[in-house]
């Protein structure tokens, strides 16, 4: 009987660490500015034929928008959470049901180039990553309240215990309170210059 609880307690423990992700949609995202629209159609898991996309538009001219390119998502799925910039440049957060893994920030440039597609231990100090809270498949590393916000041509990422890393949209260097921050990795992270 004894055995019995503690299966019981091993199950409801083990239930409380359980993620629920919903199926993802396709999204719509305009600039603050309204200026730029971005559509992101959610791929399928393990989906090479049935990859995701993501177009952008230009709404200048609202009666007849540019649209400016689409390719494949990065993103197996779908990003989690998605930023447009008055710029054109578009910021991805996280991989949709595996949070904190692959592509925990992904920046492209105006024309679709990828500037940045980071892992998160490629964000991450090795001690800060020990402190990560896991669940059954995500990595919950971003604050709850504000986790993520544009500034100034940077993106700005409000860690879980406190922290706020600062990524150049343009170049994808990280900085803490001023001083730039190289990650061992980080480097694969960037799209090389040709």
């Amino acid at each position: 009987m004894r055995w019995l609880l503690v299966l019981a307690l091993l199950a409801a423990a083990g239930a409380a660490r359980a993620d629920d992700w919903a199926a993802p949609s396709t999204k719509y995202v305009k600039s603050d500015s309204g200026r730029f629209r971005a559509v992101i159609v959610p791929g399928e898991p393990g989906g090479k034929k049935h990859a995701g996309s993501v177009t952008l538009f230009d709404d200048r001219d609202p009666v007849h928008p540019k649209k400016l390119y689409q390719r494949k998502l990065v993103n197996e799925i779908a990003p989690v959470q998605i930023l447009l910039t008055d710029g054109g440049q578009l910021v991805t957060i996280d991989e949709w049901s595996h949070a904190g893994f692959a592509h925990s920030i992904v920046l492209y440039d105006r024309k679709g180039k990828t500037v940045v597609d980071c892992a998160l231990e490629q964000i991450l100090l090795p001690e800060e990553m020990k402190g990560v809270d896991e669940t059954e498949s995500s990595r919950w590393w971003r604050a709850k309240d504000q986790p993520v916000w544009l500034e100034e041509g940077a993106l700005m990422v409000k860690t879980a215990w406190g922290p706020v890393l600062r990524f150049d949209l343009v170049t994808g260097a990280q900085t803490r309170d001023g001083q730039r921050t190289v990650i061992n990795g980080s480097d694969r992270c960037r799209a090389k210059k040709k």
